[in-house]
């Protein structure tokens, strides 16, 4: 029977090779579902970070928030309006508003993405925000990657609200003592009529396992494609042979 196959050797090895990292990557992804698993089940049993938790945390522990959910009230600073460019909604460009919050009890500052508003038809046309005094936000906190692809830098522009290109700009702008490292993208709030663009890129661990699941039956579909190379090509010599 084996005599039907004909193996050669850098196919094998190829066939191997990616049999080998194909296996890999699919372990890597169980893994990842798991990392997720548990990320998930611990947010879920420390619950919404609220006003006073940010009074008791290092700017270490503010990072490792990242992904949490926040109920928080305080008062938008609306004097202080940046217009995040470049912001796209079903088809429209525009911005994304991001104001200082002032939160009630403790006094501590950090931004907030209130969500899309249009642009007007011309550059030089900055929109009106109206947002209200005191907020009872709900959202999600990010505190890292506020870096964007900027196409140019936008001339300094007086007065306010002001047009931006990067979170980070204006947290480098803003004093480090007078406002946290953190920006919270705020859900659609009743009173504020501006729908959040943003989605946190948190897979789920359902796709991870999906994609493993992928990853494996490649590796196995490498396999079979070889041996069926094998035998057809085993099956041509004995056939050249007999000529």
């Amino acid at each position: 029977m084996f005599r039907r196959f004909s193996v050669s050797f850098f196919p094998l090895v190829v066939t191997l090779a990616a049999f080998v990292v194909m296996c890999k990557l699919g372990f890597w992804q169980l893994e990842r579902a798991d990392q997720k698993r548990q990320q998930i089940q611990l947010f879920s049993q420390q619950g919404e970070i609220t006003n006073k938790a940010f009074t008791q945390l290092s700017s270490s522990q503010i990072t490792a928030l990242n992904g949490r959910t926040v109920n928080l009230t305080g008062r938008i600073l609306t004097d202080k309006v940046w217009l995040l460019d470049n912001q796209t909604y079903q088809g429209k460009v525009g911005y994304s508003v991001i104001t200082p919050v002032v939160l009630t009890g403790n006094q501590q500052r950090l931004l907030v993405n209130w969500g899309w508003i249009q642009a007007g038809k011309y550059r030089t046309e900055l929109p009106n925000v109206q947002l209200p005094e005191k907020i009872n936000l709900t959202g999600i906190i990010r505190t890292t990657d506020f870096e964007q692809f900027t196409l140019q830098q936008v001339p300094h522009e007086s007065g306010w609200p002001k047009r931006v290109q990067s979170v980070s700009s204006i947290l480098v702008s803003l004093d480090s003592t007078s406002v946290l490292p953190v920006v919270i993208y705020a859900d659609t709030l009743e009173g504020i009529n501006y729908p959040q663009t943003y989605k946190p890129v948190v897979m789920p661990p359902e796709k991870h396992q999906a994609y493993a699941v992928q990853w494996f039956l490649l590796a196995l579909a490498s396999v079979v494609v070889f041996i069926f190379a094998s035998y057809k090509n085993g099956k041509r010599v004995q056939q050249t042979s007999k000529l």
